[in-house]
């Protein structure tokens, strides 16, 4: 077809070239202008004629298929002067073409630019017609619209048994009944692909890493695949597919139709950010373990991951765990009652797959503090009286935007941080908001009062380039104790989101750092990369006071608060660095002046992982062992991959459950590295020995895979 097609245009403008010579020199000679040559569109010689003798003469406008230049601009300009013989006078003929992919191209050589393209006639009364040109695309860029659906977008292929007694209203979601859905159900069950805008009705049969859910739809090439974020097993939704490839898709979640077995009523808002708050903690946590395990066989080609497993770490506080949440301010406000977006002032969380459309918090949600989300309806009320308007992101308009809050639960202190434009910031009375807060929550539970002006584009609220912070009341920082040390933390600094589970993750890590001490020597260099506020090598400074710690993070901020917490808490055998961890150890290749041996390193590095050429750099050190904390197992088992082929063996991992109600999941695990085998050796065997459960652990299920 892109032959025929380039055949074509070749053949086509060898025939306009004549014509094109010749109004050329008319442009030269001035009879007509190049701005009313590229106004001619789609002429026959008739109309080119006409045109040259009168610039001001109306042309008509032909049908069927045609070849023009295509500017600058992006709109096709037809070559004057084509034969009357080459438009198509049918519409079937023109509708027939305008159907055939051979047809479609673009012919582009030496700055000229020809594309050929079919139209379609529609006739529009006695002797009128209407010419529709479809779409040019260049070979190169051609989309294959194969899998898009081009039915009515009413239809929906339902998949799921459903009847009556399935229907049911849910607090999230409009019930459907099934006869108000257009039915394609087979009678032998074999269904048609779903392609790109179809809704389908499927039943959601298991969960993939990540939160996914995974549906089966039976067609005539095999099982298609449909991964459907944010449901549960055992539910019926209805979804919009986005993605549509050979064997698998991927669809948006439109309404929930029956939920599942396993769900439960709770007492809280749902919100976006607690997809599965609706599952007993016992069932998240078996769908986390085999997902994760799941993960590091197949994809980290880790061969018995369950042998190796060590443990796994329910989190302390399953409900209101968090000690910060980030609200928004929006003029679009949702409302789930009636699921209508409605114009006002809106404060609390982001709907889910929108960046502007927030639905209002009017109680406790399970996630924060609970005193102060119940009390979110008086505090919005008391800046919508201010008069100003909330930020609205499609525009870059408004005034309020953030309202970030700080728990401290040794304290119980709130350090809450307004954050909003310099849009009418005159207008802003800053002293009645601090006295109407206080008012509102209690001077007592209130630890500091922040107004931080951004101006920036983007939503980051840590360090804005074009804004500033004023105190209003109390202090920036609160107090958090981990493991005896304590940490002040300000608005800006990074801290783990669930300190009481920190208290577990931090302990797990330093055990195993503690798993191979006797190897430790006085001047033995420990380090922490990536280190946040430095609390994992502040808690390694306290535990080995006769080593040396090193910690490095790119983030000056975080760098200042973890030297500020080290002088306070005594520690003298900890120095932090500001940079990036990659061109440190570029820079500092033993860590030290003195060259002494680096005995373990801990690794905390982002979701996205460790960079190449930075692990490629931390292996270098040639440390004995690494512990590789994560809160992505999939980046993870990424670089377990990369560290196994330098030399390191994984040793033994533990997972911790820091985020209940969703599909995050932190891990730690232990790498060291290998000797040289000898005979008889069993350096390399696993000591069964030392945890004798792990044997019971829940098979894994094929299924999925």
């Amino acid at each position: 077809g892109r032959r025929l097609s380039l055949v074509c245009g070749c053949i086509f403008v060898m025939m306009g070239l004549g014509e094109f010579v010749r109004v050329g020199r008319s442009v030269l000679a001035g009879s007509i202008t190049r701005n009313q040559c590229r106004r001619i569109v789609h002429y026959t010689r008739e109309n080119m004629a006409r045109r040259l003798s009168d610039p001001r003469g109306t042309p008509s406008r032909p049908s069927g298929p045609s070849l023009g230049f295509k500017p600058r601009c992006g709109s096709l300009r037809a070559l004057p002067g084509l034969y009357e013989s080459m438009w198509v006078g049918s519409s079937d003929v023109a509708k027939e073409r305008s159907k055939s992919r051979s047809t479609r191209g673009l012919f582009s050589r030496g700055g000229l630019n020809a594309g050929f393209y079919s139209g379609e006639v529609k006739t529009t009364g006695e002797g009128g017609q209407d010419f529709r040109p479809a779409q040019v695309r260049m070979f190169s860029k051609r989309r294959r619209r194969s899998y898009m659906y081009k039915g009515d977008p009413d239809d929906v292929l339902v998949v799921a048994d459903i009847d009556d007694k399935d229907i049911m209203d849910t607090t999230n979601s409009n019930t459907t009944s099934p006869t108000d859905l257009n039915s394609q159900q087979h009678a032998n069950k074999i269904f048609p692909k779903p392609l790109v805008k179809q809704k389908v009705v499927v039943e959601i049969e298991d969960l993939a890493f990540g939160g996914k859910g995974i549906a089966r739809v039976a067609t005539s090439l095999g099982l298609f695949v449909l991964f459907i974020p944010n449901t549960i097993p055992g539910q019926i939704v209805k979804a919009r597919v986005t993605k549509s490839k050979k064997d698998y898709g991927e669809c948006k979640v439109l309404e929930v139709i029956r939920r599942s077995v396993n769900e439960t009523d709770i007492p809280f808002q749902p919100i976006p950010g607690a997809p599965y708050a609706r599952l007993p903690i016992q069932v998240q946590e078996k769908y986390k373990l085999n997902l994760t395990l799941d993960l590091f066989q197949r994809m980290g080609r880790i061969s018995g991951a369950q042998l190796l497993f060590d443990s796994y770490i329910s989190a302390p506080n399953p409900w209101n765990y968090r000690n910060k949440v980030e609200y928004s301010f929006s003029r679009d406000v949702y409302h789930p009652e009636t699921r209508e977006n409605i114009v006002g002032f809106g404060l609390g969380y982001k709907r889910r797959g929108s960046f502007w459309l927030v639905e209002n918090v009017v109680k406790d949600t399970g996630i924060f503090d609970a005193s102060f989300e119940n009390k979110m309806p008086e505090i919005r009320t008391l800046l919508e009286k201010s008069g100003l308007p909330a930020y609205y992101n499609k525009l870059n308009s408004g005034f309020f935007r953030n309202l970030v809050v700080r728990k401290s639960f040794v304290d119980d202190k709130l350090l809450i941080n307004l954050v909003t434009t310099s849009e009418n910031c005159t207008q802003f009375d800053q002293q009645h908001f601090k006295v109407g807060l206080l008012d509102i929550l209690g001077e007592k539970r209130v630890g500091g009062i922040l107004h931080t002006v951004n101006d920036d584009i983007g939503d980051s609220v840590v360090s804005p380039r074009n804004g500033s912070t004023t105190l209003l009341h109390g202090s920036d920082t609160i107090r958090e104790n981990i493991l005896g040390l304590d940490f002040q933390i300000s608005s800006k600094s990074f801290f783990q989101t669930n300190p009481l589970s920190a208290i577990e993750l931090y302990t797990k890590a330093l055990n195993y750092v503690m798993d191979n001490q006797q190897t430790l020597k006085p001047g033995s260099i420990l380090m922490d990369l990536f280190c946040g506020t430095g609390t994992i090598a502040q808690l390694l400074a306290k535990t080995f006071p006769k080593a040396k710690v090193i910690g490095v993070e790119i983030v000056k901020e975080a760098v200042m608060d973890a030297k500020l917490n080290a002088q306070k808490n005594g520690l003298k055998n900890v120095e932090f660095f500001d940079q990036d961890v990659g061109k440190f150890l570029s820079m500092n290749r033993n860590g030290s002046a003195n060259g002494s041996d680096i005995h373990t390193l801990v690794l905390d590095p982002p979701r996205g992982g460790i960079a190449p050429k930075a692990l490629k750099r931390v292996i270098g050190l040639g440390a004995s062992q690494i512990v590789y904390v994560s809160c992505n197992p999939a980046s993870q088992v990424r670089d377990a991959m990369v560290l196994e082929e330098a030399g390191y063996s994984l040793h033994k991992f533990s997972l911790v459950d820091q985020f209940p109600h969703t599909s995050h999941i932190e891990t730690v695990a232990l790498f060291r590295k290998r000797q040289p085998a000898t005979s008889g050796s069993e350096a390399n065997l696993l000591d069964l020995d030392r945890n004798p459960d792990i044997l019971d652990l829940p098979d894994i299920d094929d299924r999925r895979f």
